[in-house]
């Protein structure tokens, strides 16, 4: 016989009762299950409810967390940089995207084995604005922090720089620990650059303005004085318009690797560029990657080339690692989680901004076993025209000393770089960083120098001022005289005159002196002009990339320039030494 069930609700189950429990038993049990339930759902709703606007608060954090970035090129913008024996982790990204002013150090000492032991971060003076991909460097006894993302994405072309203190490492200038705001900024505002080294000159390469990505090689040299001068674009070009390369100095040449192009796709080319006196890049040779690679690591390491890390067109950080001998490229055994440019090398080891695809600040990473080549030292200043009397800086990385010897000849004898008391005539110098079990170890690569002397110091009379003419309206005749436009003043031999930019803009040189074929006859001296830039020591650069040193009346004109605005200084000097005598001149805008 079929024995009559009643179902049983409870709170969390769902069950069935005999029907001889009775009928007002079992309608009585199931009143009472039912309010219960209905208690239950209420709570279990508002718990509901909590829990949405738990979810609905912890977006932006999520957002900012696992869900961003969207893609490959958004990673934390953290920058590192190696001065001596100090690490400097710079600005960067947090978990909401805001950027950071931080600016942590570390100190990188060597235990009894001659390995750097595990590093203490503190933080030391922050930047007086927030950054992230920004180029940082170090140089003499300064930091530079040029260009790179401010808040809201805001992108910038300020340069600040401050003081390494020798001692600690701590950053600052003077009591209060300022940073100095350059007073050339970059000709425009840009951000993700590589950035090089080179001599004394500086050399951004590529980066995103805010048109987009850019193709253009910039550089400019570092002054006496410590500021960043005049900015020239390269005739040379990338391969195309990118952001987040990778660049290298390798056997005195730029080699540029992959980037991230307009539409955000990372590239796999990679280009030399052989460097010359004043910055002048060579003709581009080409090669291709093993893969397409966003912020790799790229280093020089003896005669062949490391690429690491960095991130692929799946939106993945790329964990392989490449080393490029006599044109090809072969797998490397170690695995690297790297987000480049930007790293530091000491002691054979590589230390790295860990990849990260949260908004996070830079955590580094050190990589041991690589026994890299010590790097190639920095030496302040680079080549070209010093005042007399000019220290020349650099500092080692840790397990390394620095030497250098004159003249051209392999065989001379290295001498420590502390040796050198200042510069008092013209000499070049090679210089070197050695471990202590060379030569069983490599060596750095050689850096050359090539120095000049003035005696003359950085005031200088400034007889006349030059304004920009109209083309075709002729040539100024220009008075060798204490006021050029002043036929009775002071006769010199000797003059300088001051022009000033004021917008970037091409412009033409041209001018004509006794020695000039057609109209020389009416002017009465015979000069040669050097267009200076503020510091009054390097030369401006022609349009060509060539120094406009020493340009006679044989020089081919007009010589074309383009100048970012500022104040240059022209130098005519009369060849046979006379006093008082007249040129024509004319600098022509476009």
């Amino acid at each position: 016989m079929n024995i009559p069930k009643q179902v049983k609700i409870s709170n969390d189950s769902i069950s069935v009762i005999p029907a001889q429990a009775g009928i007002q038993d079992s309608l009585m049990a199931v009143d009472s299950c039912f309010r219960r339930n209905h208690i239950y759902r209420g709570s279990l709703k508002m718990t509901q409810g909590l829990l949405c606007l738990c979810v609905l608060l912890l977006l932006p954090l999520l957002a900012g967390c696992w869900l961003t970035p969207p893609k490959a090129t958004d990673v934390s913008g953290g920058m590192l940089v190696r001065h001596g024996s100090y690490l400097y982790r710079v600005g960067g990204k947090n978990y909401f995207g805001a950027v950071s002013t931080t600016i942590q150090m570390a100190r990188m000492n060597l235990d009894d084995s001659g390995m750097v032991a595990p590093l203490q971060w503190v933080q030391t003076t922050p930047l007086p604005e927030g950054r992230a991909y920004a180029a940082v460097f170090a140089a003499g006894d300064l930091l530079y922090v040029l260009g790179g993302e401010g808040d809201n994405g805001t992108l910038t072309s300020t340069i600040y720089y401050t003081r390494i203190n020798p001692d600690d490492g701590t950053l600052g200038f003077g009591d209060t620990k300022f940073w100095e705001k350059n007073s050339i900024p970059m000709p425009e505002k840009l951000s993700h650059a590589a950035l090089e080294i080179y001599d004394g000159r500086i050399f951004l390469i590529g980066g995103k303005t805010p048109q987009g990505a850019v193709d253009s090689i910039i550089h400019a040299r570092l002054y006496q004085d410590g500021m960043i001068g005049q900015w020239y674009t390269s005739p040379q070009k990338l391969p195309s318009p990118r952001y987040g390369a990778a660049s290298t100095i390798h056997n005195d040449a730029l080699v540029v690797a992959g980037g991230a192009d307009a539409e955000d796709t990372a590239l796999n080319d990679l280009a030399t560029y052989p460097i010359g006196s004043c910055g002048l890049l060579g003709d581009q040779q080409a090669a291709v990657l093993p893969k397409a690679l966003y912020a790799p690591v790229l280093l020089s390491d003896g005669d062949t080339l490391i690429l690491a890390g960095g991130y692929d067109n799946e939106l993945k950080g790329s964990e392989a690692s490449y080393r490029y001998s006599d044109g090809a490229w072969t797998e490397e055994q170690f695995a690297i989680k790297a987000e480049g440019p930007t790293s530091g090398r000491a002691a054979g080891d590589l230390w790295y901004v860990q990849q990260s695809r949260l908004k996070n600040c830079s955590v580094i990473k050190q990589l041991t076993g690589l026994e890299l080549a010590p790097d190639r030292p920095i030496i302040f200043p680079g080549s070209g025209l010093v005042p007399v009397g000019s220290p020349v800086r650099a500092k080692a990385e840790p397990g390394t000393t620095l030497y250098y010897h004159a003249g051209t000849d392999p065989s001379d004898a290295w001498e420590p770089l502390d040796s050198i008391s200042t510069l008092t005539t013209p000499v070049s110098y090679t210089f070197g960083a050695f471990s202590p079990s060379y030569p069983s170890e490599a060596a750095s690569a050689q850096v050359n120098s090539t120095y000049r002397m003035r005696s003359t110091s950085f005031l200088v009379s400034v007889s006349g001022v030059l304004e920009l003419k109209e083309p075709a309206s002729g040539l100024a005749t220009i008075n060798m005289r204490d006021h050029i436009d002043d036929t009775i003043s002071t006769p010199l031999s000797l003059v300088w005159c001051r022009l000033t930019v004021n917008t970037n803009d091409d412009m033409q040189l041209s001018f004509a002196d006794a020695d000039s074929p057609t109209i020389g006859s009416s002017y009465t001296g015979r000069v040669k002009l050097t267009l200076f830039e503020i510091d009054l020591y390097t030369e401006a650069l022609d349009i060509n990339g060539l120094p406009v040193r020493d340009y006679t009346s044989g020089t081919d004109q007009p010589v074309r320039l383009a100048l970012q605005p500022g104040s240059y200084y022209l130098r005519i000097e009369d060849l046979d030494g006379l006093t008082g005598r007249t040129i024509g001149l004319a600098v022509y805008g476009q």
